[in-house]
């Protein structure tokens, strides 16, 4: 009776708030950089000995190919998909559940995005599993939209293997398992000029271990006081790591033009505060309904 009162008091008070706002965030930010930047497909739409034979296929060789402007008409297409699903998530659930499709397709997009990522990083598993939050949450709003009955408590076990996998793989750059990133340090830097190249080093070391304690808690939550604490930590961490690409990088003397260049890259990363805090409000109720 407990767990059904509980699922109640979350769809009337409208608990998918926060999932809807995470994957508002990805999509307004990933659509801007498709509209403005170059997101990173040629990793993969440039290399010949991956592209040629499936080019081939088609009666295209690749000297044709890279002439054609495929990547740019690729990269509209996808930014307009991504923008289509940032207008549907404003709109009324009716309408998203409509065309569902869309949002499918935006977590495909997201996904190769990530793939690219991977590749062009030497195919490290922790860069692609980096953005599982950020891809994740797309597919589990299609999920939902699929459902036709869907409970909060349902979302919790997925969005916690988000959350954990997205901060391991942020663990491992800074302990250094894979080469710590020089914008990372230069990030560092950056919001906390007084520190040293060395304190840098053991800063990022630091942190490293506070998230791999917290993705243990995460994952294991067999101490409620640390699994809450390991949340917290997740999102003031994340919201810190968000902002610091636009407070890093911002110039006084060109605000617009700084907020334009990195502001972008701070809202895709939002969904990295955003799902540990819906697993905390999720966790206060149902404590409060239980008691």
């Amino acid at each position: 009776m407990v767990n059904g009162t509980f699922e109640n008091k979350l769809s009337k008070k409208g608990e998918f708030f926060w999932i809807r706002f995470a994957a508002l965030a990805v999509l307004a930010g990933r659509a801007y950089q498709h509209l403005f930047f170059r997101p990173p497909y040629t990793e993969i739409f440039w290399d010949e000995g991956l592209m040629q034979p499936i080019i081939n296929v088609f009666g295209y060789q690749w000297d044709t190919f890279l002439e054609s402007n495929f990547v740019l008409y690729f990269q509209f297409f996808a930014g307009g998909i991504l923008l289509l699903g940032f207008i549907l998530l404003l709109l009324t659930e009716q309408w998203m559940r409509r065309f569902k499709i869309v949002f499918l397709l935006c977590g495909l997009i997201l996904t190769f995005i990530a793939f690219a990522l991977f590749k062009g990083n030497f195919y490290r598993v922790g860069q692609f599993f980096e953005y599982s939050a950020q891809v994740g949450i797309i597919f589990i709003v299609f999920y939902w939209l699929k459902s036709s009955v869907l409970r909060a408590s349902i979302l919790v076990k997925p969005i916690r293997y988000l959350v954990a996998l997205t901060f391991l793989c942020h663990g491992l750059y800074a302990l250094g398992y894979y080469p710590v990133p020089y914008t990372f340090s230069m990030m560092v830097w950056e919001t906390f000029p007084f520190l040293t190249e060395s304190m840098i080093a053991y800063f990022l070391l630091f942190f490293g271990i506070l998230d791999m304690v917290a993705v243990f808690f995460i994952l294991f939550p067999i101490n409620h006081f640390a699994y809450r604490t390991s949340l917290w930590y997740c999102v003031l961490w994340g919201s810190i790591t968000a902002f610091a690409r636009i407070v890093g990088t911002y110039y006084a003397g060109m605000p617009f033009q700084s907020l334009h260049e990195g502001l972008y890259e701070v809202i895709y990363r939002l969904p990295h505060a955003i799902l540990p805090l819906y697993l905390l409000l999720f966790d206060v109720k149902k404590e409060k309904v239980s008691n």
